[in-house]
């Protein structure tokens, strides 16, 4: 080698050897690696990251949470104020004006009633005192002077005189009636409504006449005298009687009030004012009022609290209502303010013109926002990445070698699309309530899912993912990570062997135990109190917890038909002797149905003591000769002694035979819809094995100058048992029939002929494709031998009775 000398032969060699090995995994590749788990991968990791950040940034403070320290105001922002709108709003309703509206019909009363007075003066010039009794019954009271007066108006003899005086009175009637309407103090109803409000002001209401509008107009409260008041009716009636001459203003003052007062049982029951022993000349309009008021409360708008950025929206400790109504308001606030955007130039450029000071503020305002902006969008990318590298290294991790994910497309696609949907689940229940414990019970369910459908191989790994992947997109920490493992742990464990419906319930109730106290813990870990601990962490994730069991229970038939497995159930009831297809074996093959219950029995003791599926291996190994229904004349057991259909059978034929049990008995757990679990037992029990006896049979026959009888012609067309639980069926059915066979099956001799069975089938190369270790077959091989002696164990000889043995030679003799 150099410096020292050339380089040799060997060491070229070695360069070469080395070379070829670097590419050599490059070569490879394209075989090792399949294209479907890694897309499958990769769009579950993108999906994934996309999820844990769905529905943007979430206020995530609850009201009754601790927390550690102050909050103020990220910007300033308004808060509604509730109390003080209330409070506004009802001053403008009480201090809205009251509504009256005038009463023509007693204003056309009074009139007629006072200018019939004196047509009645007229007809009872010579008669004062009919006149005053007539007067009275029309409710005008006449004193001396006021009948003299009317009188003396009534006997005027000049006509012209006599019609200017008639005149001066209707124009005097009218002024009272005016005055009635017009002049304050005016008289009003005394409302109890009215009473109880605060308004200052009053609108009064003149209906609309003939030719005239409604007239509308208001007065300051008080101007107003109601007709609660005592002296009412006799301050308004003296007012209006100052219309009339000096002699007849004390009786039209004295008319005016007696109108105005109400004749006893007047007013019908119920009018408005019925109540009332004073009639008043504006009766109060409720409705106009209630309307009124109605449209004050709404005028008002809502009243807002402001508060400036940076000011203390809560101290550290437990928030309250209003401090949650606070920091809420702020996040939303805060959320508007990250998407303001600057105005266009124009307007950008006028500003900076015109005003340059709050042009730069709007600078410096939209540099924060931006800065906000950028830290926010690296902390969802984060929150993105990690998302993104859970799936890949879940993936790298279950499929490694001995831990490989079954190769089941249908299967992996489903799983994915059902971790997905969990996730979005989270995601969505903690972005619409805000509370991450919710999320708890989403958990549960998706590993109620995975405990049923992968049992202990690959479901820990993915429910630890899938509650990796919920705590980011919950924003969670560490405990509730521990809280969702917990849950996890439990229906992994607990529904790894269940043989009931309502076993599935018990482990849900023993979960949300877990559930319930393990949250708790957290929750006072974190510095909660006991109350919120309990109500908004505790409960809601035991509560869901438990609805996941129970959810899980009622659509258990669907998971086994989308994820093509059978659960220990549903194997128990595919194990019923009374299955059509086990009667059929029975009937047409007992001593193949015989059979397959012992090699059920040895398989599920085998399988059970190195922790596979015991149950599956007995289901399995009942239904993997039931091709032999069709021709079961064929096969030993089920032939009589000395009796072999096969002795008139080229070795051939009745190789075609014995392996054709295997394809009719696929087709007939097609046609019968055996579950898909059971399909592998059928055509895995013997693999690739070599049919030795017809093979032997056939070199036997081989004439000489024939070529070689090849043993590919004489196998099973396979495939190799794939799971340990088929593994084991193979080795169980072959030992039991070699067994069988044997004329004294003794211990040594079954252990013996185990172990070369065993062999054989491991040399052959039977066993490489499914996940059993050397350490495992040993322990098959010890389960299986003890299964043997226990049922081949010798038996005791009886010795023959001496009296049954001297009539034998009597007999004899």
């Amino acid at each position: 080698m150099w410096p020292f000398g050339r380089t040799s032969a060997r060491r070229r060699e070695i360069r070469r050897s080395k070379a070829e090995r670097g590419w050599s995994w490059y070569r490879r590749l394209p075989a090792q690696v399949s294209l479907a788990p890694i897309g499958l991968a990769v769009g579950l990791a993108i999906l994934a990251a996309y999820l844990v950040n769905a529905g943007g940034p979430v206020f995530r403070i609850r009201e009754g949470q601790t927390v550690s320290r102050a909050l103020a105001a990220r910007v300033e922002f308004r808060l509604e104020d509730a109390t003080r709108t209330i409070e506004m709003r009802g001053r403008a309703r009480d201090n809205s004006p009251n509504y009256y509206e005038l009463d023509v019909s007693l204003l056309k009363d009074i009139a007629g009633r006072l200018t019939n007075a004196l047509q009645l003066a007229k007809v009872h010039a010579d008669d004062p005192a009919r006149l005053q009794e007539e007067a009275r019954r029309t409710r005008i009271i006449l004193d001396e002077a006021g009948r003299d007066e009317l009188l003396r108006i009534a006997k005027v003899a000049d006509a012209g005189e006599q019609q200017r005086e008639v005149a001066r009175f209707q124009s005097a009637v009218e002024r009272a009636v005016s005055s009635l309407k017009s002049q304050t103090p005016l008289l009003v109803e005394a409302a109890e409504a009215a009473a109880r409000r605060t308004a200052d002001r009053a609108k009064l209401i003149e209906p609309p006449e003939a030719g005239k509008a409604a007239v509308e107009r208001e007065l300051p409260v008080s101007k107003l005298i109601t007709t609660a008041q005592p002296d009412a009716v006799d301050v308004v009636a003296a007012a209006a009687s100052q219309a009339f001459a000096a002699p007849l203003q004390a009786s039209m003052k004295n008319s005016i009030a007696g109108m105005l007062r109400r004749e006893p049982d007047a007013a019908a029951p119920g009018a408005a004012g019925a109540d009332s022993p004073v009639r008043a000349i504006y009766r109060y309009a409720a409705d106009l009022t209630s309307r009124a008021a109605q449209e004050a409360w709404a005028a008002v708008p809502n009243q807002h609290e402001v508060y400036a950025r940076e000011q203390l929206l809560t101290d550290a400790g437990q928030i309250s209502k209003k401090e949650h109504e606070l920091l809420k308001a702020e996040h939303e606030e805060y959320r508007k303010w990250l998407r303001r955007e600057l105005p266009a130039e124009e307007e950008l450029a006028a500003l900076q013109r015109h005003q340059p000071d709050a042009y730069q503020r709007l600078i410096e305002e939209h540099q924060e926002i931006t800065a906000a902006r950028a830290s926010e969008r690296l902390a969802v990318y984060g929150y993105g990445v990690l998302a993104l590298l859970i799936p890949l290294g879940l993936t790298y991790y279950l499929r490694r070698p001995g831990r490989k994910l079954r190769d089941d497309p249908a299967r992996q696609l489903t799983t994915t699309v059902v971790m997905l949907a969990v996730l979005a689940i989270a995601r969505a229940v903690f972005v619409a309530t805000g509370n991450p414990y919710y999320a708890v019970g989403v958990q549960a369910f998706a590993a109620g899912i995975l405990g049923i459908v992968y049992a202990r191989y690959c479901g820990p790994a993915m429910a630890a993912g899938l509650a990796v992947l919920i705590t980011l997109a919950t924003r969670q920490n560490m405990g509730f990570f521990l809280i969702l493992m917990v849950v996890s742990a439990t229906f992994l464990v607990g529904l790894n062997n269940i043989r009931n419906r309502g076993g599935i319930v018990a482990v849900g109730a023993a979960a949300t135990l877990f559930a319930l106290f393990t949250t708790l813990a957290a929750g006072l870990i974190d510095g909660q109190t006991l109350r919120f601990a309990f109500m908004a962490e505790a409960l809601p994730a035991a509560c869901t917890t438990m609805a996941a069991a129970f959810i899980i229970e009622g659509i258990l038939p669907g998971i086994e038909r989308v994820f093509k497995i059978s659960t220990n159930m549903s194997l128990l009831e595919w194990g019923d002797a009374s299955k059509p297809l086990l009667r059929l074996l029975a009937a047409e093959a007992p001593g193949t149905y015989n059979h397959s219950l012992l090699v059920g029995t040895l398989a599920e003791n085998a399988a059970e003591a190195i922790g596979a599926q015991g149950l599956l291996a007995r289901i399995g190994a009942y239904y993997h000769d039931i091709g032999k229904i069709n021709k079961p004349e064929y096969f030993a057991e089920n032939q009589a002694v000395g009796d072999s259909r096969h002795e008139r059978l080229s070795p051939a034929m009745s190789h075609l035979i014995i392996t054709g049990h295997v394809k009719d008995g696929i087709e007939m757990a097609r046609e019968y819809r055996l579950p898909p679990a059971l399909h592998p037992f059928i055509v895995e029990h013997h693999g690739t094995t070599l049919v030795e006896f017809f093979y032997h049979a056939a070199n036997l026959q081989r004439k000489p100058g024939d070529p070689e009888v090849s043993e590919v012609n004489f196998r099973y067309s396979g495939p190799r048992p794939q799971s340990r639980e088929t593994a084991v069926v193979m080795l169980c059915d072959a030992v039991e029939g070699a067994v069988r066979a044997m004329s004294e099956p003794t211990p040594s001799r079954i252990e013996d002929t185990v172990s070369k069975i065993v062999q054989r089938r491991l040399m052959d190369g039977q066993l490489d494709e499914c996940d059993l270790t050397f350490r495992e077959l040993e322990t098959i091989q010890r389960s299986v031998v003890k299964s043997l002696c226990a049922i081949y164990h010798s038996r005791v000889a009886y010795p023959e009775r001496e009296e049954a043995k001297s009539e034998a030679e009597v007999r004899v003799s």
